[in-house]
């Protein structure tokens, strides 16, 4: 495992300025790779061969290229023939940003595929270019299986502007996008396929002139992608949990949470005529989470609630208490302090629960587990 390293500045004569691999499968996270050059040949960031199938998640390329003037492929990612044996190898990236990498003569200024097998999801591409194809070259016996991804805003030089191959081309390659935002997909790809949950819109980045590529309220990417990934190609989906809202951002980082603060005061808050405001807080913590959306924030004041919460089956909320020593949930003796109970798509990370006593739990009536806290299908932070 490589993680948590910067990879940058490095060049090499051949292939490979940053990275190169064959017969190789490390897995790359929580990384970043920027600022390498392959002087004479392929791959910038990273030159990837035979039988590889590295697992890239959680990592930056930037900045990366070919030598100008050369006629080399893949400015960031160069990957060649790693499909070789049974047709099941396969590379995958996870939560990555291609950004402001080149190609500068050849081919594929993000990613140039030659008989391989790749998974994208969460993956934005933008920014980036080449000769031909800024975006995502897919050459003889490709196939690139995007999800929950954005191809935007990739150019080329071989024709003015940013015709529709600038961002995606497919040379006897396949593309398999779903739950993602591709530029000009609408003249890329079939009706059927544009129907696998793929637009065409704006991102709506937050400032991508500054390299801010997450998104901002409103964007169409926000809660549009798919909950299920395929990630290794067997019809085993993965049911994704860490996201906020209804459904996983299309994109390499998921939004923060946009929601209200609401307020809860056991001793000046009143559930009736309480509006949640921090003037007029509500009195119990069940009936302020039975009144809130994806996102929204729940400040509670120091007290004792004598309570048994059922946690919502959504997303997104976060419960603070005003401090640890003296924000106190009792459960009286009469069960379970907080059950978090997830349902069909469980309870994830996003869920917070800080700064709090928890006392006075007596498990489940119906089944005695769990004084203080109950999790079925759940993951709260």
């Amino acid at each position: 495992i490589i993680s948590n390293t910067e990879i940058s500045s490095n060049f090499s004569e051949n292939s490979g300025g940053g990275i190169f691999m064959i017969h190789s499968s490390p897995t790359i996270s929580n990384s970043s790779i920027a600022q390498n050059v392959a002087l004479t040949g392929d791959g910038g960031g990273m030159h990837i061969e035979d039988n590889s199938s590295p697992i890239i998640e959680n990592v930056v390329f930037t900045n990366n290229s070919i030598g100008d003037g050369e006629f080399g492929h893949g400015g960031a990612v160069y990957i060649w023939e790693t499909n070789t044996n049974d047709g099941t190898t396969h590379i995958v990236f996870k939560n990555v940003l291609f950004n402001n990498n080149d190609a500068y003569s050849g081919y594929g200024g993000a990613m140039y595929l030659y008989k391989a097998i790749v998974v994208c999801v969460n993956v934005t591409i933008t920014g980036n270019a080449a000769y031909q194809v800024g975006g995502i070259y897919a050459d003889e016996e490709s196939a690139l299986y995007l999800t929950n991804s954005i191809v935007y805003e990739n150019s080329e030089t071989i024709l003015s502007g940013s015709p529709p191959d600038a961002n995606i081309f497919m040379n006897q390659g396949n593309i398999y996008p779903s739950y993602s935002d591709i530029e000009d997909a609408d003249l890329i790809f079939s009706d059927a396929v544009l129907s696998n949950g793929n637009i065409y819109s704006p991102p709506q980045f937050t400032n991508s002139p500054e390299g801010d590529y997450t998104l901002q309220e409103g964007s169409p990417c926000i809660d549009a992608g798919s909950i299920y990934v395929d990630s290794n190609l067997d019809g085993a989906f993965e049911e994704l949990s860490d996201y906020n809202g209804s459904a996983p951002d299309m994109g390499a980082f998921e939004s923060s949470p946009y929601g209200n603060i609401l307020y809860v005061s056991a001793d000046s808050g009143d559930d009736i005529t309480g509006t949640g405001d921090v003037e007029n807080p509500f009195q119990s913590i069940q009936f302020t989470l039975d009144n809130v959306s994806t996102g929204d924030v729940i400040q509670v004041a120091s007290g004792t609630y004598y309570e048994n919460i059922v946690w919502p089956a959504i997303n997104g909320i976060s419960l603070i208490g005003e401090d640890t020593e003296n924000t106190i949930i009792d459960g009286n003796q009469t069960g379970s302090v907080i059950q978090f109970i997830g349902g069909e798509f469980g309870i994830g990370p996003t869920t917070v629960v800080s700064n709090f006593t928890i006392t006075g739990g007596n498990g489940m009536p119906s089944d005695g587990y769990g004084g203080g806290i109950y999790c079925n299908t759940a993951s709260p932070t």
